[in-house]
């Protein structure tokens, strides 16, 4: 094998082996990283859903594994029931589609220009730290846009049928793959608009291949919820009867658009604070924090400076420029909407756009280092080397206080796991990691207003009650993880006290 590799190395220029090597070293990071890393927030479900599947060979639907409702489109969640069934680790997943995206990246940037912009744009995205996070914890969002840029790279190459076929595995893995149709069609117009009839059959080659393998999850959540995008837009479609999820309904508001929390929240989101909450880095007793929150804004103010330069210096008639201005807008789109219909913005969702954002970045470096002079050179390429080292090793510390709060309750977990039957059905406050930490079914109490009287526990099925009015990972009133006081009274007068750690705080109580 090596003897057919060794020629095409030795062909590549010295920007293709550039690249090699700082995809190379970000999955390496990424790697580190997830080996480190406790599985926390939304990938709690996920992997919830997939363990469901691999055990029963079904995909669930009201099964409660962490939420109500089952309605994720779930490409994600049977790749990743895989590695449960062949006992692989379940944390590779997100490095692995993490690495095939920086190989698209590559190709795509190499096609639009060339191998020096390509080796930039890795720079970028390999270590830009959204990208980073969700390249090493188990999101769908990497794998998501893995199928948008395999998608749009091989369109740009005439290569219809697969990049419809990318494009319905982006549906199947998340709603916002329908932001691919406008990027899909703006590279299908420039491609193939001056013959109509070539024109119209590649679409149809594309949309048809698209909805035969993104179609199917659409069509089962309206027969079921009445709602193909459920719990999304629900203002739209009426859910059927005893299906509505509580936590979609929602007011939109074109208000919303002019609050610049949203805005500052995304920024801080790009470059790596959980949730875009500046709060969340207080969580940790970290020295001289008011420093280095200062000096990290000022670097990647600086850093972020390049793309709007890439921008800037694009000639927009430029059918290049056209292609990556509809990628980014796409996309972000999806955060816009966000901001109108829920007042608020998850990044994470609009993470498929990165690519677009990491080839402006390296046009505006490429265009500030041909106007520089050698020794300024030197210093853009060390402040670059700064950024990578800081985003990098802020991740991993980021990575390890997080698991090191989670891992303070895993003789907790543990006990629930070894003293409750497979059957049995645990009340927590809120969240999804219970679920997955006790390897149990779980009802939560702020989720599912039936559940909060005792008077309905036995008639739910509720079989124990986990209690710690302490633990809060999840931020605001609203994702509490403590009870109200009357309820603690009333259970605690009502039913058994079978577990109680002292040290952290945490009591559970058997209903049944």
């Amino acid at each position: 094998m090596f003897s057919k590799i060794a020629p095409l190395w030795n062909k590549a220029d010295k920007y293709d082996k550039y690249s090699f090597f700082v995809i190379a070293a970000a999955t390496l990071i990424t790697l580190i990283i997830a080996s480190i890393s406790a599985v926390t927030g939304d990938p709690c479900w996920f992997l919830n859903a997939a363990k469901f599947i691999a055990e029963n060979g079904k995909i669930p639907l009201f099964e409660p594994i962490g939420r109500p409702v089952f309605w994720p489109p779930p490409l994600f969640h049977l790749i990743a029931s895989s590695f449960y069934t062949f006992n692989i680790s379940i944390k590779l997943i997100s490095p692995i589609f993490g690495c095939l995206t920086l190989i698209y990246t590559f190709l795509t940037a190499k096609k639009l220009f060339n191998s020096k912009i390509a080796f930039y744009s890795i720079i970028f995205l390999s270590f830009i730290p959204i990208f980073l996070y969700h390249s090493s914890i188990p999101y769908m969002a990497t794998m998501v846009c893995f199928f948008v840029t395999a998608s749009a790279y091989h369109l740009l190459n005439n290569q219809v049928l697969f990049s419809g076929i990318f494009a319905g595995l982006a549906l199947s893995t998340k709603f916002t793959g329908f932001f691919i149709f406008p990027l899909s069609l703006t590279i299908l117009v420039i491609n193939y608009s001056r013959k109509r009839s070539l024109f119209i059959k590649k679409t149809a080659i594309f949309s048809i291949s698209a909805f035969l393998f993104g179609s199917a999850w659409y069509i089962r959540n309206w027969i079921v919820f009445g709602n193909p995008l459920y719990p999304h837009l629900s203002f739209l479609f009426k859910a059927k009867a005893g299906t509505l999820f509580a936590e979609s309904v929602s007011s939109p508001s074109i208000l919303n658009l002019f609050d610049i929390h949203h805005y500052i929240s995304m920024y801080l989101e790009l470059f790596g604070v959980p949730a875009g909450n500046l709060g969340n880095l207080f969580l940790f007793n970290i020295p001289f924090i008011g420093l280095f929150i200062a000096v990290w804004l000022i670097a990647t103010f600086i850093f972020i400076s390049l793309f709007l330069i890439g921008i800037a210096k694009s000639k927009f008639k430029d059918q290049r420029t056209i292609i990556l201005l509809v990628w980014v807008a796409s996309f972000f789109l999806f955060a816009v909407m966000n901001i109108i219909i829920n007042g608020g913005v998850w990044l994470r969702h609009s993470i498929p756009f990165l690519p677009a954002i990491a080839i402006f970045w390296a046009l505006g470096l490429s265009f500030i280092l041909s106007k520089s002079r050698a020794i300024l050179k030197k210093l853009i390429f060390i402040f670059i080397i700064i950024c990578i080292i800081g985003f990098a090793g802020t991740e991993i510390v980021k990575a390890s206080l997080v698991s090191g709060l989670w891992e303070e309750y895993t003789p907790d977990f543990k006990w629930v796991s070894a003293n409750t039957s497979k059957e049995s059905i645990v009340l927590v406050p809120y969240g999804d990691c219970y679920a997955y930490n006790f390897n149990r079914f779980t009802e939560e109490y702020y989720s599912v207003p039936y559940v909060n009287s005792t008077r309905r526990l036995s008639e739910e099925n509720i079989s124990y009650i986990w209690v710690n009015q302490y633990m809060d990972f999840y931020g605001g009133i609203e994702y509490s993880s403590a009870y109200p006081e009357d309820f603690i009274s009333e259970i605690s007068s009502k039913y058994e006290k079978v577990y109680e750690n002292k040290d952290t705080k945490t009591e559970v109580y058997k209903v049944r």
